[in-house]
């Protein structure tokens, strides 16, 4: 079937194919979740919508997991390649075809499937719905989760306005600052696409204003504890989120251990401004990637004469 590991407090099954199952030993509720990671250069097909909730930059998760026909028709049509279809590969939007150069259209649109159980659910049950997907239907890509940040100002000819980059891991000490730096943005009016279930993730800050200096403007004082109230605020929302299942998912992913959430807010008392401004830095200023229209490059440009620009 798979192979089993057995953890602190959950259990893992790895299916041949790459397909994640996890369970929790302790909790009581029944539940399921299904979380699918796919490349940023896929897009959904119309009868695909309706299934998925999304989240974040290229993260979804199956809507009514809990219900095994739900489950079933979701297998059934990814079995029949009819969830996902790909786009143009030379779009220069796609971020991680960019930032691995080697990412050529000819791999499987599904990053990773994790599905997350708890209280009675049966995972050998699961885990046989889940093995008839085939090993070809996952990319199953190691380098993606080994991303680094670009640094250097990188620009491309694209059809989107933004700038962006990948993110730090969530055990690095720079991960709150910059969960707070993109909390900032948001503040400022920037429409930003981050998933940190796959972190390290790629984010994208799409620009639609013609005067994008106030991007890079540094934080402010009040800035900051407008913004560490707010991501303080969301930490708890995650701690005390009802779908257990959909947490097994996230810490899964992301690589932590189940208290990483207490860890983030014990983080947040000690942040400084200095710290801010570092990660500030290094993810805004000092290293970018970005695409955008001719006319947009041009205002880039005149903040960052010294930005490469690649044809």
């Amino acid at each position: 079937m798979g192979i089993t590991l057995l953890l602190i407090n959950f259990s893992e099954i790895i299916l041949p194919s790459g397909v994640r199952i996890v369970k929790d030993q302790t909790n009581l509720n029944s539940q399921i979740a299904v979380g699918l990671e796919i490349n940023p250069d896929v897009t959904l097909m119309n009868k695909a919508l309706e299934l998925f909730n999304k989240k974040g930059y290229n993260y979804l998760y199956l809507r009514d997991a809990d219900s095994l026909q739900q489950l079933k028709k979701f297998v059934r049509l990814l079995l029949k390649d009819s969830l996902f279809k790909k786009e143009d590969s030379k779009l220069h939007h796609n971020l991680i075809r960019l930032a691995l150069l080697k990412f050529k259209g000819n791999i499987s649109p599904i990053i990773n499937i994790t599905v997350g159980i708890t209280g009675n659910v049966d995972e050998n049950y699961i885990a046989d719905l889940f093995s008839i997907i085939p090993d070809s239907a996952i990319s199953n890509l190691t380098d993606y989760y080994t991303l680094k940040p670009i640094q250097g100002n990188h620009i491309y000819f694209g059809e989107e306005n933004f700038i962006a980059n990948i993110s730090p891991s969530p055990g690095d000490i720079e991960f709150i600052p910059f969960l707070l730096c993109l909390q900032i943005l948001k503040n400022r009016g920037f429409d930003i696409d981050y998933s940190l279930e796959s972190a390290p993730s790629p984010f994208l800050i799409y620009i639609k204003e013609k005067n994008i200096e106030s991007l890079f403007i540094k934080p402010e004082k009040e800035e900051i504890k407008k913004g560490l109230s707010q991501i303080k605020n969301w930490i708890k929302k995650e701690v005390n989120e009802s779908n257990y299942s959909k947490m097994l998912i996230q810490i899964t992913m992301i690589g932590e251990g189940e208290d990483i959430f207490f860890n983030w807010m014990k983080r947040l008392e000690y942040i400084t401004q200095k710290q801010i401004i570092m990660v500030w830095n290094r993810f805004l200023i000092d290293g970018f990637i970005s695409s955008g229209t001719a006319e947009f490059i041009d205002a880039i440009l005149n903040v960052f004469p010294e930005a490469e620009v690649i044809e």
